[in-house]
């Protein structure tokens, strides 16, 4: 059988949007804020995620007087340089890039590095030369309907280049309204926005997200066992109330209106007539625990390894180890885990390294930022 092209899924779809002037990251211009929700909703890609993030930002820096150095400062105070580790961490196991906003003062001396959301980013459309000169910055490309919707709100800041003339031209243009520079790092390089490490299964991830929904719903509207009471007809509403009143204290709060009640006359042979009293049927519950086990160890094991395999001690409850016992088990996925991610670790480093050159705190200017892999406490 032969597989078309057409019939392959384009996992992203970047266009230019003239009137915006920018590059939509996505056929609707939301693909970072896709992804990162479909995380939050599948209990496996979150984990992943979260352990993804952890790993990349190990123990800290190898010098670890770096660690308290304050890059930047904002509404909610000071931001360390681990802090700032921790915020490219994050955005990086969610959008496989991170983005940094970079301050100079009219020396052209980097005098802050502020972390910039990368799902706010949005490239501008190049130039003759093939060169995006700003990004746009908005925390509503979605269009969120929580949010005021406002272009003009949009942020322009001018793509890294940290040649002097460059930035002194720049702070020379701009005086005080100057935003400096927004430098991206992105661990995918082939596309003009990366893919999510979340992309190849994002199917997967929904459907654990539903498979969850599916079973609350059961929970809370289907049948769970229901009861109906026939009752020969009431001589009063005052009696059918007080009846009402006696049945509820036998319900229990989360799965109230459990039982249906229903006048009727009873037969000798169970159906009811005129003069007897009451009869029960039940209506058993209609959920299967195996329905989905089979999905929900397939998705769970798809979503491991899109956050580059990672073991899945590492984030599930294990019954038995090939590994040995469970702390030579957790020793060995460590050591696996810190391997594969070793290559993330060393790219941040290299960035941070080239973003604090010329910068005017001395003791950043030329460090070692060099990340520890993450041990086992």
């Amino acid at each position: 059988m032969k597989l078309s092209l057409a019939e392959i899924i384009k996992r992203n779809v970047v266009k230019l949007d003239k009137e915006k002037g920018i590059y939509n990251n996505g056929i609707d211009n939301s693909y970072p804020q896709r992804v990162e929700r479909l995380i939050n909703n599948s209990v496996t890609a979150k984990c992943a995620a979260d352990k993804l993030k952890s790993f990349i930002i190990g123990d800290g820096f190898s010098d670890e007087s770096l660690n308290s150095i304050v890059v930047s400062s904002n509404e909610l105070g000071d931001v360390t340089l681990y802090k700032l580790l921790s915020q490219i961490a994050h955005d990086i196991s969610r959008q496989k890039a991170a983005a940094v906003q970079v301050g100079y003062n009219a020396l052209a001396e980097k005098t802050s590095i502020e972390f910039v959301p990368y799902k706010y980013c949005r490239y501008g459309k190049k130039d003759s030369n093939d060169y995006s000169g700003l990004i746009h910055v908005y925390d509503n490309w979605e269009k969120s309907a929580d949010m005021k919707y406002n272009l003009k709100d949009v942020d322009r800041i001018n793509a890294y280049n940290p040649l002097k003339n460059v930035v002194q031209s720049q702070f020379e243009k701009y005086g005080r309204n100057y935003k400096g520079q927004l430098s991206v790092l992105r661990l995918d390089d082939e596309m003009v926005y990366p893919l999510s490490f979340i992309d190849t299964v994002i199917e997967d991830a929904d459907t654990e997200s539903q498979i969850k929904l599916f079973k609350n719903t059961e929970l809370r509207k289907g049948f769970f066992a229901k009861y109906i009471m026939y009752h020969s007809k009431f001589n009063t509403i005052e009696e059918q109330d007080a009846a009402k009143a006696i049945l509820k204290k036998f319900e229990s709060g989360d799965h109230e209106s459990s039982i249906l009640m229903l006048e009727a006359e009873f037969n000798a042979d169970g159906t009811m007539v005129e003069g007897s009293s009451v009869k029960f049927d039940k209506l058993e519950q209609n959920i299967n625990n195996d329905l989905f086990s089979t999905y929900e160890k397939t998705v769970s094991n798809n979503i491991r390894k899109a956050f580059l395999n990672i073991p899945s001690i590492l984030i599930e409850q294990q019954e038995g180890s090939l590994f040995g016992s469970s702390g030579d088990a957790m020793e060995t996925a460590f050591r696996i885990y810190n391997s594969e991610t070793y290559n993330i670790r060393f790219l941040v480093s290299q960035w941070l390294t080239d973003l604090f050159k010329n910068s005017v705190t001395d003791k950043l200017n030329g460090a070692n930022f060099e990340i520890k892999p993450l041990t086992l406490k």
